[in-house]
């Protein structure tokens, strides 16, 4: 891995399948990955939107999908793939596949840190990249948020799928900037 710092950024603006986000004025949501040995480091400033939080302390919570959540997916050329969850109330969970919906291990040896000001949260997050597959080839970002009917599922790079589906990675761009 080359010490030079490599990053990617993402917008996330409009719905999972390319629909333009109806409320403007809360999207969009933004969001860095810098690899730089030995870390990945994330930053996010999102909108906040009220949705309850998960009924554990902050720290890991499985299911966070569940919530209110931002989440970037990496993947190799072969499929296996990382999945990185930070939610607006202190919670992540990072997952690794070894193949669509394969999931490998739980990863806990990671760092967060998230402040909520006004109408909005931020977040730095931090994995060693010892636990990350290599070399990543491609990825997206998605944000979902609501309850029930209300419910949305956001991307940076639609999908052109019938459902919302961010396993799909064979479906993602390849990396914007060089995040490997």
């Amino acid at each position: 891995m080359s010490r030079r710092e490599s990053t990617a950024r993402y917008s996330i603006s409009c719905e999972w399948d390319g629909t333009p986000c109806s409320d403007l004025s809360l999207e969009p949501y933004r969001l860095s990955a810098r690899l730089e040995a030995p870390w990945l480091e994330i930053e996010l400033d999102a909108p906040l939107h009220g949705d309850p939080a998960p009924d554990c302390p902050p720290g890991r919570c499985d299911g966070l999908w569940n919530f209110e959540v931002v989440e970037l997916f990496a993947a190799t050329a072969d499929g296996r793939y990382i999945e990185i969850e930070i939610g607006p109330h202190g919670h992540y969970l990072v997952l690794l596949f070894a193949g669509y919906r394969r999931q490998s291990e739980v990863v806990d040896e990671c760092t967060l840190d998230v402040r909520a000001v006004g109408s909005r949260w931020s977040a730095t997050f931090a994995l060693a990249n010892d636990r990350i597959p290599a070399p990543l080839e491609r990825a997206n970002a998605f944000a979902i948020h609501g309850v029930g009917d209300a419910r949305r599922y956001l991307a940076a790079q639609p999908l052109p799928t019938e459902r919302p589906d961010f396993h799909r990675v064979d479906l993602f761009a390849p990396l914007r900037g060089r995040l490997r």
